[in-house]
């Protein structure tokens, strides 16, 4: 079904039809020439043989309903009132008309979204699930209880069956949504399509481009222009990979003192997925066997914390510190100084000190810790840097960027603790004689 609209007036009219409808007026596109009409036949003067392929070819429309020809009413819209009104009371039949305005169709939101956008209402509906069976059967008499005990225990055979069959069928699930990640080899899961992520991709554009439409700084902007010509250079040196080839890349660079970088978590969706209907079976357990509500909300809030502690957070510090190796196979093959990777988070972790920022556990964080990701780049170092020079890139200057910046901190320690005993001496009383 199609949407169609006229404004004749002050209001605007719409009316619901289908492909077939489309033919049910006749216009000449010549200016000026009348419409043809002629009044609707009623069902007894119909043959039983053409009255459906008639009623799929007429129409009876009410005054203030039609069709919007755009190659007739902004010529004429006069005429077409007149027209119009000349047509009351009868149908208006056409040869197959053209250049017919329909509604703009709507796209469905990508799977993964309205999985995203559900998942507060399944939490909730387990909540209410559990603490309604725990109010059932606390409104149980003591008989009942037996009695539903025993056929419990007599059932065990059929229960256990039912859950093995679960467990084959989620497990067989499992597997068939098993996928190697292009760069490191490694098995993952994937439960939603490419296709629907290049969709979430693209309406989670839109939002963050609407939320940053005021700090977008513009296309002619030197800062954009590097950006952008950084993100090319990286673009055309990994070609040979499929998931870097075959996305259209464009850049926005956002004026903001954060200093942020994030991907639309594909992967750690997938799992969220997982462990979130693993999670609203234990729910729903936990509101079905604790007594007080009291003990239920403390009991969610522990389930809540240990899937971050026990899958969540370390899933991310995981992703994070591949994130960092492929990053650096990716600049290797851009002919960058992959040198520097280990240096950039050593001048993070001591912005960090200098601003106060308070140190987290990296168990309690989604990110691995500074300290830790300057361990692990450096021993990615030497085979980004075999990799470089598989590629044909120029040689590198002899001065490692790592020794230069490590001097250099020790030299500003070194003059900071001068400064200071310098300070503290011209401070102090002068010693008595």
């Amino acid at each position: 079904m199609a949407l169609f609209c006229l404004r004749l007036n002050r209001s605007s009219c719409f009316y619901p039809l289908s492909a077939h409808l489309t033919s049910c007026f006749q216009v000449y596109k010549q200016g000026g020439h009348a419409w043809k009409t002629r009044p609707f036949l009623s069902s007894a003067q119909l043959s039983t043989k053409n009255r459906f392929q008639r009623a799929t070819n007429t129409a009876i429309l009410p005054l203030r309903t039609a069709i919007f020809a755009r190659t007739f009413l902004p010529r004429d819209k006069t005429t077409f009132l007149q027209a119009w009104r000349q047509a009351k009371g009868v149908a208006v039949r056409t040869l197959w008309g053209h250049h017919i305005h329909t509604s703009r169709p709507l796209r469905a939101l990508p799977a993964p979204l309205i999985w995203l956008l559900l998942k507060p209402l399944q939490k909730l509906l387990a909540v209410i699930l559990g603490r309604s069976i725990r109010k059932w059967w606390v409104a149980l008499p003591p008989n009942r209880r037996q009695l539903a005990r025993e056929a419990a225990w007599r059932s065990r055979w059929v229960l256990t069956a039912a859950a093995a069959i679960i467990m084959v069928i989620a497990a067989l699930f499992l597997l068939t949504h098993l996928d190697e990640s292009p760069l490191t080899g490694r098995t993952r899961l994937l439960v939603f399509s490419r296709e629907n992520y290049m969709e979430l991709a693209a309406v989670m554009t839109e939002d963050y481009l609407e939320k940053f439409a005021e700090q977008l700084v513009p296309g002619d902007d030197p800062s954009h222009r590097l950006v952008e010509q950084v993100v090319q250079h990286l673009a055309d040196r990994n070609k040979d990979v499929p998931e870097v080839s075959s996305i259209p890349w464009s850049v926005h660079v956002v004026k903001d003192p954060a200093v942020n970088a994030f991907v639309l978590p594909a992967e750690q969706a997938s799992l969220s997925h997982v462990v979130d209907l693993l999670s609203l079976i234990l729910l729903t357990a936990i509101w079905a066997l604790c007594p007080r509500d009291s003990l239920a909300v403390f009991g969610h809030w522990i389930q809540g914390k240990l899937i971050q502690l026990m899958f969540s957070r370390p899933y991310s510090r995981k992703l994070e510190a591949e994130a960092d190796k492929v990053g650096m196979q990716l600049a290797a093959k851009a002919c960058a100084d992959v040198r520097a990777a280990p240096v950039f988070w050593q001048q993070m972790e001591i912005t960090d000190q200098l601003r106060a920022v308070p140190a987290v556990p990296e168990w309690l964080s989604t990110h691995p810790s500074h300290r830790n990701r300057v361990t692990q780049m450096d021993r990615f170092v030497p085979q980004a840097l075999e990799l470089r020079d598989c590629c044909e890139c120029p040689a590198l200057p002899s001065a490692d960027p790592r020794v230069v910046f490590s001097k250099s901190v020790r030299t500003l320690l070194d003059k900071a603790k001068v400064k200071g005993r310098g300070s503290q001496s011209s401070n102090s009383p002068p010693q008595p004689q």
